[in-house]
């Protein structure tokens, strides 16, 4: 008899042993591999979605999609005179033309450029653009009791939010709030809900605006630039609501397009605007997948070493 069939039978635990040990070994390579795939599956996001809400006394809105129809009811129209002597009539200003009340909804064309400003004796609305109606310059200016009663103006479009806190300025945030929603690949294929990624807040004084950063993998939706690393307004559907608390101000409420969104805040004494986004660091720390991977780690990593155990005693070579 050979002396390799002699160890064989000789010692069978050994030859067991090693081949369990292979064998929890490729598991283990295995599990590594499929978790390092789920991971970055997880983390990778190709898009994000930014909420923003704000106390702001200003804002500025291009109307790109639907609703177009805002309830102005009871609204002055005041258009912009070059006669200084003209005597001016309330609730018109200086430099305005009384033309009338508004008794029902404005309908507003794709693309007019609005701005809205909070005083203490109405809610102004100035068109930035010529619209079907009225020229540019018009502000149609609305009490505080009836914007209450007509409710919230919304619409979808590119908004920007206050001024910066320069020397005069009176239309800046007063204060607000925003959220980072992210979905990885992982969870897009399971339909699983977003993650609050970031949150943070925004301080008085500070512009704040929704933006698109192109890359290859994630296009705006309605830019052209060549640069990746230019940001351009994201698409929003937004809306104004007056405070019901009567504090000073009007409320804004904001979800971002899902795209490569990132939030820039431009304020006074900064050269260059600042652009909000999440790292990994984040993006790991807030997701719930990579949570629910861990624990199913921890439990099928102790199983298959119940499963597969390892005898470290080798039974003794006989010395005879």
């Amino acid at each position: 008899m050979s002396s390799a069939n002699l160890g064989k039978r000789a010692f069978p635990g050994r030859h067991l042993t090693n081949r369990t040990g292979s064998m929890l070994g490729t598991l283990g390579r295995t599990l590594l591999i499929v978790s390092l795939i789920c991971i970055a599956l997880i983390l990778i996001s190709p898009t994000r979605t930014v909420q923003l809400e704000a106390r702001t006394l200003s804002a500025e809105a291009t109307l790109l999609g639907e609703p177009f129809g805002w309830d102005l009811s009871e609204g002055a129209i005041c258009i912009p005179s070059l006669d200084l002597d003209s005597p001016v009539t309330s609730p018109c200003k200086d430099g305005e033309s009384f033309a009338g009340l508004l008794d029902g909804p404005v309908r507003w064309a794709q693309g007019q450029q609005l701005s809205v400003f909070w005083s203490e004796d109405d809610l102004a609305i100035i068109l930035r653009s010529e619209s079907r109606d009225w020229p540019a310059g018009t502000v149609l200016r609305i009490p505080h009791a009836a914007a209450l009663r007509n409710g919230a103006l919304s619409f979808t479009g590119e908004l920007s939010i206050g001024q910066e806190l320069s020397p005069g300025a009176t239309g800046y945030v007063l204060d607000g709030t925003y959220a980072f929603f992210e979905r990885g690949l992982m969870t897009r294929f399971f339909d699983g809900t977003p993650d609050i990624i970031r949150k943070g807040d925004l301080r008085r004084g500070d512009r704040a605006r929704i933006v698109c950063i192109e890359n290859w993998w994630s296009k705006c939706s309605h830019s052209d630039r060549s640069d990746e690393k230019a940001t351009t307004p994201n698409l929003a559907f937004a809306s104004f609501m007056p405070d019901h608390a009567g504090k000073a101000g009007f409320h804004i409420v904001a979800l971002g397009e899902e795209t490569h969104s990132a939030l820039e805040l431009t304020y006074a004494g900064r050269d260059t605007s600042l652009v909000i986004k999440p790292n990994w660091v984040q993006r790991t720390a807030a997701s719930s997948g990579l949570l629910a991977l861990s624990l199913l780690l921890s439990v099928t990593i102790p199983f298959l070493a119940a499963l597969f155990p390892r005898k470290h005693n080798d039974p003794q070579r006989s010395t005879d």
